[in-house]
C-alpha cells in the first residue's frame, strides 16, 4: 500500500514545479501512459486543452497559458493509490490580471508515486 504522506508530497512537488514553470521536472511526475483531463463548462474552457490527453503534453500547454502566482492545498482525501485534493490558487491567463479560484484534482498513483 502506498504511503499517504508520500503521495501528498508528490502532489505538492508537482504543484510547486508547475508554478515554477519547470516542465522538465514536472515530467518526472507522470507514469507512462498517464492521462490528464479537465472537467467543467466547455464555454469557459474554450481555449484550454481539456483532454483526455497525455498528461505531460496537456500540462505543458496549461503552463504556457495559465501562470500560477500562488497555491495552497486546502484539504485532501487519500484512499489506496488515489488522492482527491482541493486547492486555492491565484493565477492569470495569458498575461491577464491574477484571479483567485479553487481547483479540485483526482490523482491515481503507480507504485513509484507517479500519477
Amino acid at each position: 500500500m502506498l504511503d499517504r504522506d508520500r503521495m501528498l508530497a508528490a502532489i505538492d512537488d508537482a504543484y510547486a514545479r508547475r508554478a515554477a514553470g519547470d516542465k522538465a521536472g514536472l515530467a518526472s511526475s507522470w507514469a507512462p501512459g498517464a492521462t490528464f483531463q479537465l472537467v467543467g463548462d466547455a464555454a469557459l474552457l474554450a481555449a484550454v486543452p481539456i483532454g483526455p490527453a497525455g498528461a505531460a503534453e496537456a500540462v505543458e500547454q496549461l503552463i504556457d497559458m495559465i501562470r500560477f502566482h500562488a497555491f495552497e492545498r486546502l484539504n485532501a482525501v487519500v484512499e489506496g493509490n488515489q488522492a482527491a485534493v482541493r486547492w486555492r490558487i491565484t493565477a492569470s491567463v495569458l498575461g491577464g490580471e491574477p484571479v483567485e479560484s479553487e481547483l479540485f484534482d483526482l490523482w491515481t498513483f503507480d507504485d513509484q508515486y507517479r500519477a
